[in-house]
This record gives C-alpha cells, sequence and structure tokens, in this order.
C-alpha cells in the first residue's frame, strides 16, 4: 500500500527546465544549473527504478519522499519508508554510475568514472542521520519499533567497492536487485509485532501529515 507518492518531478525539475530554456547560452550559472538538473533527474529515475522491486510488497506501507523538520531549523529527508507493525525500513537511494567506493577513512562516497574521480557525502552518513531524526520523532509520540536503514544503488551496472574491514558498507548497501532478499532477512530478524497494524497505519498518517515539501527559490 503506497499512502504517500513521490511528487519530487512533478514542479521543480519543470521549473529548472523553464529556467533553463530562458537562460541565454553564455549565462555564468547555465553550467552548474544543467548539473543540477541532471542530477535531480538522475534521482528520481533512480527511485522509479527501486519502485519496480518495491511493486506489491505484501504487509508494508509505502511513504515515498517524506521531508520533516527536526524542530531546529533544519531538515531531514527520506526517500522511501517501509512500514509494518514489526518494523520500520528507511530506503536511501542513489543513482550513482560507473564504479563507487564506500571510503571509511574519510566517511565519503567516491565516484571513478571514465578515468575521472568524484566525491560525495557518504550516503550511509545521511541513512544513519535520518534513522536518528525519526526515531527522535517517533518516541516523542510513545511509539517504540526498529529503524533499520539500506543504501540503495539502483543502477545495476554500477560496480560497488569497500574496504573489508567496512562493515557498515558490506551489512547496508546493495543494489537494488537484492531489495526484497533483504527484506525478507529483516523480517526474520524482528519476527514480533511491536505495534498493532491500526498503530502502524496511524503513524503513516502522521508522518504524511507532518511532511513539509521543499520551497526551492528557482
Amino acid at each position: 500500500m503506497i499512502i504517500k507518492e513521490c511528487k519530487k518531478s512533478d514542479h521543480f525539475i519543470l521549473s529548472i527546465n523553464a529556467l533553463v530554456r530562458k537562460l541565454p547560452q553564455s549565462h555564468p550559472k547555465r553550467g552548474l544549473i544543467e548539473g543540477d538538473l541532471a542530477k535531480r533527474k538522475a534521482g528520481v529515475r533512480g527511485e522509479e527504478a527501486v519502485d519496480y522491486f518495491l511493486k506489491d510488497l505484501p504487509g508494508f506501507i509505502l511513504l515515498k519522499d517524506i521531508r520533516h523538520s527536526n524542530g531546529t531549523g533544519d531538515f531531514y529527508q527520506i526517500d522511501v519508508l517501509l512500514m509494518c507493525s514489526n518494523f520500520l525500513l528507511i530506503l536511501e537511494i542513489k543513482n550513482i554510475s560507473g564504479t563507487i567506493y564506500f571510503d571509511p577513512a574519510f566517511n565519503q562516497l567516491i565516484q571513478s568514472k571514465q578515468e575521472n574521480e568524484r566525491g560525495f557525502l557518504d550516503p550511509l552518513i545521511q541513512a544513519k542521520r535520518q534513522q536518528k531524526e525519526l526515531a527522535k520523532w517517533i518516541a516523542a509520540m510513545n511509539i517504540c519499533i526498529p529503524i533499520e536503514y539500506l543504501v540503495v544503488i539502483s543502477n545495476p551496472s554500477t560496480i560497488i567497492k569497500t574496504s573489508s574491514y567496512h562493515k557498515l558498507a558490506l551489512e547496508k548497501v546493495l543494489h537494488a536487485s537484492h531489495l526484497r532478499d533483504r527484506i525478507e532477512k529483516l523480517k526474520e530478524k524482528y519476527p514480533l509485532q511491536k505495534v498493532t497494524d491500526r498503530d502502524i497505519k496511524k503513524l503513516s498518517r502522521a508522518i504524511t501529515k507532518k511532511h513539509i515539501p521543499a520551497n526551492y527559490n528557482i
């Protein structure tokens, strides 16, 4: 059951497209804006690719593109939240091609593609922050339920690498095609209900109600 659909592509990407069409080729910000547009389109394609493996997933409520305030003026955003009465699962989805290396020494993600390297914020850190903020928000509602997270690589041709001692990456990072198997393992890890089905539905509605759409200044 999908309670909240992702709406990222509806307004903001269309707005950036319109902006690019109006900018002269020589505009100093054009390259930056086109790069941002490409990144956001890739993100949406990645989430759509993962949707295939979540289709007809029994026993779960799916919330997509959730953005909450943490109460201090900052926000955290969750790509996909899977909810059942045994546990919650945060999915941080990345659509990055080439070879990616999760570097435990400097907590960064390194992409190697066509002999070029590019660094990204480690999505494991992003997902862990989302877990922490969501747990704090749920605890304030006097609800106690385990919250897990995974980093899902949506491009099947992406090569994932890390150090043999980077246990967190080895445990939490996977291709989208392995997602259903990992969910089954989590169901084995949490065989008992922590809350009722009614409570999960109530919680899903509360999370959706607290969603704050991003107000980007084009």
